[in-house]
């Protein structure tokens, strides 16, 4: 009997990590988490020139590139290399609640500078 050439199923039915479930929709969510972090980092008052700005912006937007690029999951997450596409999203949710804290805590700043705003904010 002749079967054809196995086909892998389009959906996923486990992610095989602990406590992470498969996402049906990972693609889109992934690319909307992202296009948030962009915003978010945008708006956060975090200076342009700042190294983890910088970093965060150029990472997302490398990953979205690959997203945009390929529509097939595992091509994605064999180019991104930082695991399932689950382990993406959690990781760029992850991100988007540091940016906040981040900003607040202005840790751009070097202890000097934060000193002396310090000092500025009290007179």
């Amino acid at each position: 009997m002749f079967f054809p050439t196995l086909v892998r199923f389009a959906a996923k039915r486990t992610t095989g990590l602990v406590g992470v479930p498969v996402v049906e929709n990972s693609r889109e969510v992934l690319m909307n988490v992202y296009r948030q972090t962009l915003e978010e980092i945008k708006n956060s008052g975090i200076p342009e020139d700042a190294a983890y700005r910088k970093d965060v912006e150029n990472l997302t937007k490398y990953r979205m590139g690959v997203i945009e690029k390929e529509s097939d999951i595992d091509t994605i997450e064999r180019t991104i290399g930082s695991g399932q596409i689950e382990e993406l999203i959690r990781i760029a949710e992850d991100e988007r609640v540091l940016i906040p804290k981040y900003a607040e805590w202005r840790l751009w700043e070097t202890r000097d500078e934060a000193d002396a705003r310090e000092r500025a904010e009290k007179q």
